[in-house]
Order: C-alpha cells, then structure tokens, then sequence
C-alpha cells in the first residue's frame, strides 16, 4: 500500500475503534458532561476529575482487548497511546491558569483532546501535502473527522486530526508525520511539555 491507502485504512480503523469504544463505555452509563461547554476552571471544580480515571481504566482494558489485534497490521506505521491520568491532569491545571489570566476559557473539548493518540509516522507525506488534505477533507465531510489542521512552527511539522462523535464523548487524536521529520518533531514535542511544565510552575498547579 502506499501512503494514502495507509492513510485512509487507518482513519477508518480508528473511526471503527472510536465508536466501538464509545459504545462501550456510555452502556456503564457515566455521569455525562458536554465537552464543548466545560471550561478547564469548571473542570477542576467538578467530578469531571474522578470520570477520567474510569474512562483510562476501562480504555486500558479495551486496548488490551481490542486495539491492539485491530492495529498490527499497521504497526510499521502507526504508534498510539493512552494519556497518563496525571498528563491530563497537568493540561487542565495549566489551562485553568491561563483562564484565571485573563486568556479566555478553554473548553475541555480541546484541552483533552487525546487521551487515545495515535501517530501515523510515513513516506512522502511532504511531499503527498495536498492529496493527505483532500484524505482528510473528504472524511471530516462524511463527519469521520472532526476537524483536522496541519501545523507548521520552528521546525514541527505534521497534520493533527479528531474523531468526535457528539459533544459528549472525549475525542481520540490521529497525528499524521512524515518519517523525514520524525526526529525534529520528537525534540520540539518534548519542548511543548517542558512549556506546560513552566506555566504549572508559575501558578498552574493551584487550585
């Protein structure tokens, strides 16, 4: 397969796994919150804190189960994750303070964005720019993705994509790299979470 087939198989494979799990983990009937309305203050107030712990626990369990049969035949290509509790934690509390200075709010929606991440790391996607953007265009039309983005800064390059099925379910991350920026993308990622680290420091870790 080339590149757009991978690429396409993947989101596919992903939206499948999104929903299953979606299903899944509303048939315990959780305490529900609408994510695009939840400011990461309002967060930090609420026993939002106490839903994510469930909702990595039992994700744990599903990737053991489910995920991890569904992706080998990808593993080549595609890496995924599930985010620490304590992860998620620290970029709500780092939010939270920006809110408190004057920032505006930040929906949850958008902070957890990626407590499943995937990262889909190919050939050619540079230089495969614009058939990659009609990929992702065509499915965020049949509403497979939400919204996708690519982003260009001090050297990070790679397409950020979610799947989101309604306002109440946490999205799940897809990053889209070319293998040739795979180095300068890991350095200046681990950049990004020293930044966090520097806002909690400064008084994002108060309640």
């Amino acid at each position: 397969m080339d590149t757009i087939e991978i690429l396409s198989e993947t989101i596919s494979l992903i939206n499948q796994l999104y929903l299953n799990y979606n299903q899944i983990y509303f048939s315990g009937h959780p305490k529900i919150y609408k994510v695009n309305k939840t400011s990461c203050t309002d967060a930090l107030n609420e026993e939002i804190l106490f839903t994510i712990p469930k909702y990595l626990d039992l994700l744990n369990q599903y990737k053991f189960n489910e995920i991890n049969t569904s992706c080998k035949n990808l593993l080549p290509y595609l890496r995924y994750r599930i985010k620490r509790y304590k992860t998620a934690t620290e970029k709500l509390r780092a939010k939270s303070f920006l809110e408190r200075t004057g920032e505006g709010a930040y929906n949850i929606g958008k902070v957890i964005n990626d407590l499943m991440g995937f990262r889909l790391i190919l050939p050619d996607v540079n230089m495969n720019k614009d058939k990659v953007k009609l990929i992702l265009e065509y499915y965020r039309d049949k509403g497979i993705i939400w919204r996708y983005y690519y982003r260009e800064d001090n050297g990070y390059k790679a397409f950020h994509c979610y799947f989101k099925e309604n306002n109440k379910t946490f999205p799940w991350e897809l990053q889209i790299w070319d293998i040739q920026d795979e180095e300068q993308n890991k350095k200046l990622h681990s950049a990004h979470e020293k930044q966090r680290d520097n806002i909690l420091k400064e008084g994002g870790n108060k309640s």
